[in-house]
């Protein structure tokens, strides 16, 4: 089912009967996505919205040009250092079949190479003079009609350019405009082209001479006023709807017919204003019409219009604003340009359908939003709905019934307080009502006509605190338990008996006893802000006072910490199974209990679960586990051990829900839960298997912290070693991005798997190694489990120049050259040196020489002069004897 509507009929004592609206709302489908400055945005003044081929979207402002990625802005504009138009003040966008982008200004055209985001000349497309001319006029629109013509509407004139399969304009055709009759819109239709010229509406035709010649379409077209001014004109099969300052008109080409649609912004069925200004046909044939007082939808079964309007909570279910300007859609989504809100995107939900069971009538004060507390089903498949602060309710989602039981003062048949804490059905279909504050209302639904039992206290034995946080039925003392700040309290059914059962003296405070449940082995789970307690209830069953039980003050995973768990819920699945979830504890589950030895194992950030705190779980038919967390819904794929996120893109916009308002019906086949947006109802859809893939691709990159460029190869190069890499990534997926996931690795070293942020996902390299390396880039699918698909992303890196084998070729040649010019110069030096040494020995050889001869002439003197002595000493003796004689 479906938007219901509900609506106060009777309010009677004890209750009060509603019935829904079960009227869908075709805008109620959708989620809305504002893209505005604060994401990147040139400006919030829209002109034009286009998606290319390769699945960029592109954004025309009143203050230039940007490709929208899903996450991030990458900006053209006349100042822009690379990426420059002629004019800021963009107009219209046009893909043609080269992959170029058309880009009509209030300074001329600008053509965009879609494969590499830069310029294209003007003088690609031919050079004939008049091109000149037509490139730097006032440009208001640009077509691509299916033959691959281009039309241009200019302030002047209406132009149609012929291109070959190059690209080049081949052939041009031109019609000047008359001073007073503006050429406003154009659009194809059958056999041809029309556009709006003044106030009536012309079939163009090409002439002789490069002219174009205008045909009135149907004489049945006549001008509505003199003021009337076409605006839009959209084809849709036999019919040609006309958008203008007074209205919208449908022309019916076989009947040559005309009809006029009128307006009220609050009357149904009208169109919400009678300004038209853009007209857009979705996939499934829906004719979307905006105005500057809202969207417009219309309903071909009943020949009328829906509309939606701005609304105070804008940022989560509706318009920013009403002055639409332009309007793209793709498939069954809706891009809505307006005046000064940037873009609304609204898209439908591929997960899950959720429909809110709204709008509740709540009995609140001034200014108090609705929020709920718990949700249950009883036996008939009536739901309950707790409130705080609007009483409980009961709905039969089959006949759209709604009974509102409200608190009655000095009543003792009513509920004790209309702050609803939580609601247990027990096996005797007993419904039983805790408050915060105001004690328990127990309902007999055996009973057609049955009114509250009051149990409060100060009344009832036993009874001793009024604080309720949790309740549990117990099938072993046939009673059931609740969970007070001061501890436990059992009911006994038999008896109809309170009774409070004490932990010991150590522990008799609580700041919540959030969670109780009863396993199949017989025990009582206790989730306390002060940890866990596991009763034993056949322990109890003997007494009915003291009762045995294990305290696991510690964190469940670790037994030697200190660290004790808040836990918020204590669950267990069909299986038997026991999981725990707390506040800042993230999620457990019971992997063994032998000898009372608990080991429980946690799932965290690398178990892919990222959220610290879960408030709620729930089981549904598949045997997989929902989880209300702070930021969202998750489920978990048990056999896979796989979490998949749901949030705002899937339609879920509560966040921080209560620990009783998750509730998955067996009957219904749908999960209930909610909290300040009323009670939604979630299906999950099926996702076929051509959508289930995702492809992860580059869309920019930046280095060393400068402008981010347009890229889309899967090699990167010109890269120096030392530089900051940071590589920006998309899924082309509009409006989900928090339910994408991507990691990274460096394919060489094995390294381990870096997840992005969901918001941002931009791979940071801050300093690359030099040489060759690889990264893989790898996404989830629709259903969270990661791809086997992995994206291979090369990338070359310059060395550090002393790293380079040029540098070292040049540092060995130099080497070389050294080594050769040393070996030469010692060569020389030996040489000069032996030179010298010759010098020398000849020196001092002619030096002994002359020595030699010196001593040979002393040594000749010494033997004259010793022969003489000797002659002498021969001599005087023989005189000596002369003389004796």
């Amino acid at each position: 089912m479906r938007l219901l509507l509900l609506t106060l009929c009777i309010i009677l004592f004890g209750g009060n009967t509603l019935r829904l609206e079960a009227k869908k709302h075709f805008f109620s489908n959708y989620n809305f996505c504002h893209i505005t400055e604060e994401a990147g945005l040139p400006n919030n003044s829209v002109t034009a919205v286009m998606k290319d081929s390769f699945g960029y979207i592109w954004v025309a402002t009143q203050d230039g040009l940007a490709r929208y990625d899903g996450y991030r802005f990458l900006s053209y504009g006349v100042k822009e250092p690379l990426y420059r138009l002629k004019g800021n003040y963009v107009y219209t966008l046009c893909e043609d079949r080269q992959k170029r982008l058309w880009v009509g200004s209030d300074a001329g055209l600008d053509l965009i190479d879609l494969q590499t985001g830069l310029s294209v000349p003007a003088s690609d497309l031919g050079a004939a003079p008049e091109l000149s001319t037509l490139f730097n006029s006032f440009v208001r629109s640009v077509v691509q009609t299916t033959d691959g013509n281009i039309w241009v509407v200019t302030d002047k004139m209406l132009w149609c350019l012929e291109l070959d399969s190059s690209g080049v304009v081949a052939a041009f055709y031109r019609m000047q405009a008359e001073a007073d009759e503006n050429v406003s819109a154009i659009a194809e239709i059958e056999g041809g082209v029309c556009a709006g010229v003044g106030n009536c509406i012309y079939r163009i035709m090409k002439e002789e001479g490069s002219r174009l010649r205008k045909q009135p379409l149907s004489d049945a077209i006549v001008p509505f006023s003199d003021d009337w001014r076409i605006s839009c004109l959209q084809a849709d099969g036999d019919f040609l709807w006309i958008g203008s300052n007074r209205g919208l008109f449908r022309y019916y080409r076989q009947t040559k017919t005309m009809k006029r649609y009128r307006y009220s912004s609050h009357r149904e069925g009208m169109l919400s204003q009678a300004y038209i200004t853009d007209m857009k046909l979705t996939s499934d044939g829906s004719l979307v019409v905006s105005t500057f007082n809202g969207l417009n939808v219309y309903d071909r079964e009943s020949d009328t219009f829906s509309f939606i309007r701005r609304v105070e909570d804008s940022e989560e279910r509706g318009l920013n604003t009403n002055i639409i300007v332009c309007l793209f859609t793709d498939g069954q989504d809706i891009w809505a340009g307006t005046q000064d809100g940037g873009v609304n995107l609204l898209y439908l939900s591929r997960r899950l359908e959720v429909s809110r069971l709204g709008d509740i009538p709540w009995k609140l004060s001034a200014g108090r939003t609705p929020q709920i507390s718990a949700v249950t089903e009883d036996k008939k498949g009536n739901l309950w709905i707790g409130t705080i602060e609007g009483g409980l309710y009961q709905m039969n989602p089959e006949t759209e019934a709604v009974q509102h039981y409200a608190f009655t003062p000095h009543s003792s048949t009513s509920i004790l307080s209309n702050n609803v804490n939580g609601i247990l059905i027990d096996s005797d279909n007993h419904l039983w009502v805790y408050t915060w504050g105001a004690g328990i209302s127990e309902l007999d639904l055996n009973k057609p006509h049955s009114v509250f039992r009051q149990h409060s206290n100060g009344e009832v034995p036993g009874l001793e605190d009024d604080f309720i946080m949790s309740a549990v039925e117990d099938s072993v003392n046939r009673g059931i338990w609740f969970g007070t700040t001061h501890g436990l309290l059992f009911y006994d059914k038999k008896q109809e008996l309170f009774s409070r059962v004490d932990f010991d003296s150590s522990v008799s405070e609580f700041e919540s006893v959030g969670s109780l449940c009863v396993d199949r082995k017989g025990r009582l789970w206790v989730g306390t802000s002060e940890g866990v307690f596991i009763v034993d209830l056949f322990s109890f069953a003997r007494s009915r006072r003291h009762f045995n039980y294990i305290y696991l003050r510690y964190k469940l995973n670790d037994e030697k910490s200190t660290q004790v768990e808040r836990v918020n819920v204590v669950f267990q699945d069909r299986r038997g199974e026991i999981w725990l979830g707390g506040k800042a504890t993230g999620l457990y589950h019971l992997i063994s209990d032998k000898a009372n030895r608990f080991q429980f194992k946690h799932y965290g950030k690398e178990e892919g679960f990222y959220e610290n705190t879960v408030y709620g779980l729930s089981e549904d038919g598949t045997g997989n586990l929902w989880i209300a967390t702070e930021n969202g819904l998750f489920r978990l794929l048990v056999d896979s051990d796989t979490f998949v996120l749901y949030g705002k893109s899937d339609g879920i916009l509560d966040k921080d829900y209560d620990s009783h308002t998750l509730h998955f019906s067996s009957r219904y086949k749908r999960l209930y839960c909610g909290k300040d947006h009323g009670l939604c109802e979630v299906i999950l859809k099926k996702i076929p298997e051509s959508v289930k893939e995702r492809t992860v691709v580059i869309s920019s990159c930046r280095v060393n912290g400068e402008n981010w460029t347009y890229e889309t190869s899967k090699r990167l190069s010109d890269l120096g070693e030392g530089n900051k890499l940071e590589l920006a990534l998309t899924t082309l997926e509009y409006g989900y991005n928090e339910a994408v996931r991507i990691r990274y690795r460096e394919k060489q070293n094995g390294e381990e798997w870096v997840e992005l942020p969901a918001d941002n996902p931009v791979i940071a390299l801050p300093s690359l190694p030099g040489g060759q390396f690889q990264l893989e880039i790898q996404a989830t699918d629709q259903e969270g489990r990661w791809q086997d698909d992995i994206l291979d992303i090369n990338i070359q890196v310059r060395p550090y120049y002393y790293k380079s084998w040029w540098f070292w070729s040049l540092l060995l040649l130099v080497a070389g050259c050294l080594s050769v010019a040393f070996y030469r110069y010692k060569v020389r030096q030996l040489k000069h040196r032996q030179v010298l040494l010759k010098q020398l020995v000849a020196q001092r050889t002619h030096e002994l020489e002359i020595q030699n001869r010196s001593l040979e002439v002393m040594a000749h003197h010494v033997e004259e002069v010793a022969e003489e002595k000797i002659r002498f000493l021969r001599i005087l003796p023989m005189s000596s004897v002369h003389r004796l004689h």
